[in-house]
């Protein structure tokens, strides 16, 4: 059984000074510890993990995504501009079809796609990433931080040859690289 790591139960861990003192790795994460932390995930986590890995979008912006923001005939997600104010789509790769595409979808195209997630989302997407340490912390995971998602996918993109420039307008921000 998976261990609970739901949205709502975890503590404020900004007031919790051991996860606050951890020095997280910002190198790329090898599929291992990935695996690691799905294991541990609630099916909602699961969810918006995938996302960050199948897309590299941020924490923020995937806990914010509702029904309306997928278009299964396009296989697009339209994630609405919130950091860097500008809108984005991004293909649906398969690896999310069970997340997003292979679901029951509710009738208000309005709703959140992962509702735990999203209210801490519109008040504070810092609250989010602590929750996402702080699971792996309660399973004895050696933490990292949801962003590290982003910079595998784009040393995974580097690798296979994909253009800097083209990444460049995709993704806004490769200071990891």
């Amino acid at each position: 059984m998976q261990n609970e790591s739901n949205i709502n139960n975890v503590q404020d861990t900004r007031q919790n000074s051991k996860i606050k003192r951890l020095a997280l790795p910002r190198e790329p994460l090898s599929a291992k510890q990935i695996q690691a932390v799905l294991a541990i995930a609630d099916p909602e986590w699961t969810g918006i993990i995938k996302v960050g890995k199948c897309t590299g979008q941020r924490l923020s912006d995937i806990a914010r995504l509702r029904w309306k923001d997928v278009d299964p005939q396009e296989r697009l997600i339209r994630f609405p501009a919130w950091k860097t104010s500008r809108p984005k789509e991004v293909g649906i790769p398969h690896a999310l079809d069970e997340v997003l595409l292979n679901v029951q979808k509710p009738e208000n195209a309005d709703s959140p796609i992962f509702p735990r997630a999203f209210e801490p989302a519109m008040r504070n997407w810092g609250a989010l990433e602590y929750q996402f340490v702080a699971m792996q912390v309660r399973a004895k995971l050696k933490p990292w931080k949801f962003h590290l998602l982003r910079v595998t996918l784009l040393k995974n993109l580097c690798a296979q040859g994909f253009p800097v420039l083209t990444m460049r307008r995709l993704f806004r921000n490769l200071s990891q690289m």
